[in-house]
């Protein structure tokens, strides 16, 4: 039976630890709210998101399958390979992939007004409207932000439904988060 001096012990032990974890936690947190801003980009709704765990789907190779994805909501969406995938527009660009992987989601926004899609990885996205691509208002990326790779805002309609086309990843996952953007 232990004695009650190497209790005392362990659970001063314990304590240390978890007040180091929880240190950590914070150092982690400051280097993200600084690495992952830009001057005029208010990311904290994007950390915050990218801190959950994510919704896992299945991005489809055709817009009809196509996924719709939910406002505020991160989601870690399985691609395929791009060329088994039909897009509803030629992908805005793409080719620096040697093996690219693509997929499609779909969203429908309730207000219109710009929204900014937040991505983790170094790919390209297209906005596809009944019109065709529709050209982004603002886009900023980061290399040192360990979170988050890059954010595309678009102009969005009230009760347009978009296809969003993901193409020319270097892996099969990635995560994204669409929110509501003020102007960047």
């Amino acid at each position: 039976m232990p004695s009650v001096w190497s209790c005392a012990r362990m659970v001063a032990c314990c304590g240390f630890i978890a007040v180091s974890v929880q240190v950590a936690t914070a150092a982690d947190m400051v280097d993200h709210t600084t690495n992952c801003q830009s001057p005029g980009w208010d990311m904290r709704r994007e950390l915050t998101a990218f801190g959950m765990e994510p919704l896992r789907e299945a991005a489809a190779d055709g817009a009809p399958k196509a996924p719709v994805l939910r406002l505020g909501t991160l989601y870690a969406l399985r691609l395929h390979p791009q060329g088994e995938v039909r897009f509803a527009e030629p992908p805005g660009r793409g080719g620096k992939s040697t093996t690219p992987m693509a997929g499609m989601a779909r969203i429908t926004v309730r207000s219109s007004g710009l929204y900014r899609i937040t991505l983790d990885s170094p790919l390209w996205i297209d906005v596809v409207t009944p019109e065709g691509i529709l050209a982004p208002t603002d886009y900023t990326g980061w290399h040192e932000c360990g979170v988050f790779r890059k954010s595309v805002v678009f102009s969005l309609k009230a009760g347009h439904a978009v296809a969003l086309q993901f193409s020319d990843a270097a892996t099969d996952l990635v995560k994204v988060v669409i929110e509501p953007a003020a102007s960047p």
